[in-house]
This record gives structure tokens, C-alpha cells and sequence, in this order.
């Protein structure tokens, strides 16, 4: 499990990463999702900066068998 802030344009990343939307949840500012990518599953959570601001935590795991090992890591956060 790797965790990241990352603050650029949700097209680029999965674009980069040949990503799919599976789900996703409405947030404040932004949405949190889950996304399938070629090399694993990746999570995106909304991270508070201010109140104008969130960035996204991304979760990221090579597991393609457990799709939980991604939520594990958001609850530990």
C-alpha cells in the first residue's frame, strides 16, 4: 500500500495510469473514487487544505485480487 497528496488533473492521472472510474462518492469540493488501473486499484480520498481547498490522498495497491487492501489503507489514513 502507497499513499500520496496529489494535487493535479484527474484526466492526466488516469490517462497516465489507464484508469477506470468504479465508483464514486460525492464529497465537499471534490469526489472521492476508486478507480481499476493497469497495475492495481487506487483510491482517491478528499483531504481538507483549507475551507477553499482539498487535494486528493491517493491509495494505491498492487493487489488485484483484494480490492479491501485499498479501503484498509483509508481507514488507517
Amino acid at each position: 500500500m502507497k499513499k500520496y497528496k496529489y494535487t493535479g488533473r484527474l484526466e492526466k492521472l488516469l490517462y497516465q495510469n489507464r484508469g477506470e472510474i468504479i465508483d464514486c462518492i460525492e464529497g465537499c469540493l471534490l469526489d472521492n473514487l476508486l478507480i481499476e488501473t493497469k497495475r492495481g486499484y487506487m483510491a482517491l480520498a478528499e483531504t481538507y487544505v483549507n475551507c477553499w481547498t482539498s487535494c486528493y490522498t491517493l491509495y494505491f495497491s498492487r493487489d488485484f485480487n483484494r480490492v479491501q487492501t485499498v479501503f484498509d489503507g483509508i481507514k488507517e489514513g
